[in-house]
């Protein structure tokens, strides 16, 4: 494999997940309007997208991994980008793998920051509805008999003893 090809895969992971970026910020969209079809629906997209990323992901390992055993380098377990730009013979093949990187990396974090939003409005919703759910249930009686709890009426107390004077 040549870094070209790693640096293609690389291109298509990155395009992937800014069509991640894109159906997180439409699913930040469907949350605020209650859309729960939608987001059925953006669930399914997303489970495909993560499905092809998952082989992108798979492939560019494997260029890796053929491109360092092309080049006599016994592989480490997971090998760094950074230990694959120092491998790379001319400097426009690292600036290039560099580059791709660094865009891959802005777009996950983008994907990170966006997931990580439509968490925070998904329980803040979550809390919104247990909150109604505990203001229409009803309250508890009380479970004493008297009307008021902790207050003994002395006429009621001593009227239901036994005089023993009499």
């Amino acid at each position: 494999m040549s870094i070209e090809q790693i640096n293609t895969i690389m291109a298509k992971l990155n395009m992937m997940h800014k069509s991640l970026v894109k159906l997180a910020d439409h699913k930040t969209e469907l949350i605020t309007n209650g859309d729960m079809d939608g987001i059925k629906n953006m669930i399914n997209d997303e489970q495909s997208h993560i499905s092809a990323i998952a082989q992108l992901e798979s492939q560019r390992q494997q260029a890796v991994l053929s491109y360092l055993k092309g080049r006599n380098v016994a592989p480490t377990a997971q090998p760094t980008i950074e230990q694959l730009i120092a491998l790379v013979p001319t400097a426009q093949e690292k600036t290039q793998l560099r580059q791709t990187s660094e865009q891959l990396l802005q777009t996950v974090e983008q994907l990170q920051q966006a997931n990580e939003l439509n968490q925070k409005l998904l329980f803040n919703s979550l809390q919104v509805v247990n909150m109604t759910i505990d203001m229409m249930r009803p309250q508890q009686d009380n479970f004493n008999y008297g009307e008021a709890q902790g207050k003994r009426n002395p006429a009621a107390t001593t009227a239901g003893r036994f005089n023993s004077q009499a």
